[in-house]
């Protein structure tokens, strides 16, 4: 197999703001790819080999926010876009020019809140909540099937004094059903095959600091 080639570029700038309570960062970057490695899946058998396209691009923009609102409060947001595609090239004798490259989503955003609701003598009692969406998304570049997009939401909710915290945490609060893993091949073999994500899920921790 010939070797994999990359030509980046990338460009963008750090800035702080209010004071020094709210930073925002921009990047661009444009990424070129000849012989790009990547996984080529047997219909069949579901056997992965290591492949090889003659050339890709991608293409995206990230964009982050973080402000402290308040002494006890503070939000962070963050936007990413992108556009990968194959170029030109093959696998399986299959011509992939102009699909997607696999595990790319088009848009992809954070939020985040961390809240001091109360503080004690003892300690503080801190709320961090966060969402992330992830737009539809392709897994296989020679297999059909492209996850839908989905939206998470966490949450924690912890008191730490100088020494010990406790949290009680939750992930997946609205209990989204979705894939971290997806290939649909009903119109061939009449399968569907994924792996579905974490359902809501309950938590507990204790820390203590020597």
């Amino acid at each position: 197999m010939q070797p994999e080639y990359l030509d980046s570029l990338e460009i963008g700038f750090k800035s702080s703001w209010w004071d020094g309570r709210m930073r925002l960062n921009v990047a661009a970057f444009q990424y070129s790819y000849e012989n790009q490695h990547i996984l080529d899946v047997d219909p069949f058998t579901f056997i992965q080999t290591l492949t090889s396209i003659d050339e890709s691009e991608i293409t995206g923009a990230e964009i982050e926010v973080a402000a402290q609102l308040t002494p006890a409060l503070r939000i962070q947001l963050g936007v990413g876009l992108l556009d990968a595609e194959v170029k030109s090239g093959a696998v399986s004798g299959e011509d992939l020019s102009g699909t997607a490259l696999p595990n790319t989503s088009d848009i992809n955003v954070n939020a985040a809140i961390d809240w001091d609701l109360r503080r004690f003598d003892a300690g503080v009692l801190t709320l961090h909540a966060n969402g992330t969406y992830r737009s539809e998304t392709p897994y296989v570049i020679n297999l059909p099937g492209t996850a839908d997009g989905y939206t998470l939401f966490n949450g924690r909710l912890t008191f730490v004094t100088d020494t010990w915290s406790v949290s009680l945490w939750g992930k997946n609060l609205a209990e989204k059903e979705y894939f971290m893993f997806y290939v649909n091949l009903l119109d061939t073999l009449g399968v569907l095959a994924g792996q579905p994500g974490p359902a809501r899920t309950y938590g507990a921790e204790f820390t203590y600091r020597f």
